[in-house]
């Protein structure tokens, strides 16, 4: 027994002076520098590339040290650099084929990624020998069982050519670190904890292709098989942190401040994002953002930005929106469809929008900076007193044509409107076209003005409508447009299908009905009160100068020393300040119609010039006479002036009838010729076997004040006597 002892002692001695001799003759340089160079001969071999190496440093079962690591691609092109690579090994079972690596430490790192043939890159190698379509591939390529769990990156960079798109992406990256749960490179699957970027700066450069995207070599392929196509990508990573980012379309280190954003030349800064639960699978990325932060160089700041994202190729989905900046807070959900990404370089023209807004603010001046338009100081100065609205609706299409529906806003300036609306055009305001279906609209009419100012002024007539709502149909431009609804206004209400047009000297035509409209206010005249009435009017200009227009009208009611008149039509033309038309009144108390024309040329002496065919008007209802006194007559009028100083031409009066209490009076023909400022004359033609008049002469001082410059006018007055039975 004792010699069987010691034999064992002698054996395990042995075995630990081998063990521990291995270990020694391990850890010497040339012993490490061989195990490196057969492992990177192995690697070539069955990668088909070069990778070359400085030293190592290998700490048995512990660590492993690189310096100088340098892989290529198979078109002899830099795929990964790493100045310095430490890794800690957990675990290395070499008969079980078990590789379990704690942490990859990288210092310095490079990597060059670009795209080949048949939508594959150039470490599409890698993943071919790491996976293969079939269980047999793999065991016969590798069939070891990798796991990393940590890997730390400091001062990396990263350059990705997409040759398709002429593209060049360029990274840099003070620090990421990754928390791996499961790399599992053969079946192209990762589970990530946490990543962490700090300082990350993205540069995008595009570039114009001089020669063919490079192809995998005939000396390769000739070597090794074809490989299997590639399994579908899929990652997951339940944690994102990203501090201080940058990102730039033009590498700069400028930020040279424009007025919008130019997607040609992006530059955000002061990136900051946190994210969990993204899934990546293919070209698909999905995840939710808990907060994201960033500012623009034109100016535009985010201060946050959360909800669900949805990514790919051609699309950027935002679900459960939250978007936060100075002036707006917008939520719920946001769509942008596009070809490429490329197209948010012309934004406006080749991405699609769908935009679900609640209960939102909304400013103009962010809108500005994708609206370059609106920076315009005319512009700028329309939309001031509207800079801020609350917003609501669902919105579909690209900036020069999209539609909302159910749209709700509300300014500060307490403007209101509810509809449906379709915009062309944009982002041209002037050319802007609209064509809305208003269920629901409140404005005051200064804030219309403001709008049209300064080339078209609205007259003060419009103006005093002050507050006004409107129900129905806008379709048109903000100079050119149709408007078919129901108005309501401070003084009163309005039923409208006009097209009105304020490009150059206003034109207007259609048809307006209006209800208990204050007409006195709009006149500024205190004898007339409330009027309602309908009229077609076909014609251009507010100013008397300018005004040429058509109407025919229908004054149902107004009301005149608080007397409601009923039914007087208008119809005729005004041009070149002369209204040519007919006025017919038929009113239960007062029966007359007008046709002639009124000339407003001179503002001192206007010229009237009508005839007028009075069948009854009854003085005491009308409120001119105490006592029942009503006249009928015809009337011819060819005058001028304004006042009875400047009173020149002719007034004829035929078939003369009063009747009063007393008596009933009769007349044939007179006449008043005035003849400014000396003399007035009066002939009176009567039938003498029946009408006995008497004549009165009056002193003007009886009648009315004498005239300022002495004018010898005289007025005639004539008495009647009772008509002989």
């Amino acid at each position: 027994m004792r010699l069987i002892a010691r034999y064992l002692l002698i054996i395990i001695l042995l075995i630990l002076i081998l063990i521990v001799g291995n270990y020694q003759i391990v850890r010497m340089p040339q012993v490490q520098t061989w195990f490196t160079l057969q492992a990177k001969d192995f690697l070539e071999k069955q990668l088909h590339t070069e990778i070359s190496l400085d030293s190592a440093q290998i700490d048995v079962f512990k660590d492993i040290t690189l310096n100088g690591l340098l892989i290529k691609d198979q078109q002899n092109d830099t795929l990964l650099y790493a100045q310095h690579a430490q890794v800690q090994v957990r675990k290395f079972a070499l008969w079980w084929k078990i590789v379990r690596i704690k942490q990859v430490e990288l210092e310095n790192v490079y990597i060059n990624i670009y795209d080949i043939e048949n939508n594959r890159f150039n470490y599409s190698f890698i993943i071919d020998y790491f996976g293969g379509s079939t269980k047999k591939e793999k065991q016969k390529e590798f069939d070891w069982l990798l796991e990393v769990r940590k890997s730390i990156l400091h001062q990396i960079q990263v350059s990705y050519i997409n040759c398709r798109s002429n593209e060049k992406y360029l990274v840099d990256c003070s620090r990421l670190t990754a928390d791996i749960e499961d790399l599992n490179i053969a079946d192209n699957s990762f589970v990530i904890k946490n990543i962490d970027l700090r300082q990350p700066n993205i540069y995008l450069e595009k570039f114009a292709l001089t020669e063919p995207p490079p192809t995998v070599g005939d000396d390769v392929s000739s070597t090794h098989p074809e490989p299997a196509a590639t399994k579908p990508f899929f990652l997951k990573l339940q944690h994102l942190n990203i501090q201080n980012g940058t990102f730039q379309l033009v590498k700069s280190p400028q930020r040279r401040r424009a007025p919008s954003v130019d997607f040609k030349d992006l530059a955000v800064y002061d990136f900051n994002i946190k994210l969990h639960d993204a899934t990546v699978r293919d070209n698909e990325l999905q995840t939710v953002v808990e907060k994201a932060s960033l500012k623009e160089k034109s100016g535009f700041v985010v201060q946050q930005l959360s909800g669900d994202i949805l990514v790919r190729s051609d699309l950027l989905q935002l679900r459960r929106l939250h978007l936060q900046t100075p002036h707006s807070d917008l939520g719920n959900a946001l769509t942008f469809s596009f070809s490429q990404w490329s197209d948010f370089s012309d934004f406006v023209s080749k991405v699609k929008f769908t935009a679900n807004v609640a209960d939102s603010r909304f400013a103009f001046s962010d809108l500005a900076f994708f609206v370059p338009s609106l920076h315009r100081p005319d512009v700028k100065r329309k939309i001031a007193a509207i800079s801020v609205v609350n917003i609501a609706g669902q919105a579909e299409g690209k900036v020069p044509d999209f539609t909302v529906k159910n749209l709700k806003i509300t300014t500060a300036n307490e403007t209101r409107a509810a509809g449906d609306v379709h915009i062309r055009h944009l982002p041209d305001v002037q050319k802007m076209h609209l064509d809305l279906e208003i269920d629901d609209f409140a404005t005051h009419l200064r804030h219309v003005a403001a709008l049209l100012q300064p080339k078209t002024v609205l007259p003060p007539t419009v103006l005093a409508l002050g507050n006004v709502t409107y129900q129905g149909n806008f379709k048109g431009t903000l100079k050119d447009f149709l408007v078919k609804g129901n108005f309501n206004s401070e003084l009163g209400a309005l039923q409208s299908d006009l097209a009105l047009n304020f490009e150059r000297v206003p034109t207007y035509k259609g048809t307006f009905i209006g209800n208990n409209f204050q007409l006195g206010t709009i006149t500024k005249n205190n004898q007339l009160g409330l009027a309602s009435f309908q009229a077609q009017v076909d014609g251009k200009g507010f100013k008397p100068k300018e005004m040429d227009f058509f109407i025919d009208a229908l004054v149902t009611k107004v009301e005149f020393k608080q007397y409601g008149y009923e039914n007087i039509s208008v119809k005729g033309n005004f041009r070149d300040q002369i209204f040519d038309g007919t006025l017919d009144v038929k009113d239960p108390n007062l029966l007359v119609n007008f046709n002639g024309n009124l000339n407003l040329n001179n503002a001192q002496a206007p010229v009237f010039k009508f005839h007028s065919l009075l069948t009854q008007i009854n003085l005491q209802e009308l409120g001119f006479s105490k006592e029942p006194f009503s006249v009928s007559m015809e009337s011819d009028f060819d005058f001028s002036g304004n006042n009875l100083d400047n009173l020149e031409g002719d007034i004829s009066f035929s078939k003369l009838k009063i009747d009063n209490k007393k008596a009933h009076y009769e007349l044939k023909d007179f006449k008043i010729k005035a003849q400014s400022p000396k003399m007035a004359t009066a002939a009176l033609l009567c039938n003498p076997t029946w009408l006995m008049p008497t004549f009165m002469v009056l002193s003007t001082t009886k009648i009315c004040p004498l005239p300022s410059n002495n004018s010898a006018i005289v007025l005639i007055l004539i008495s009647f006597r009772r008509c002989r039975k």
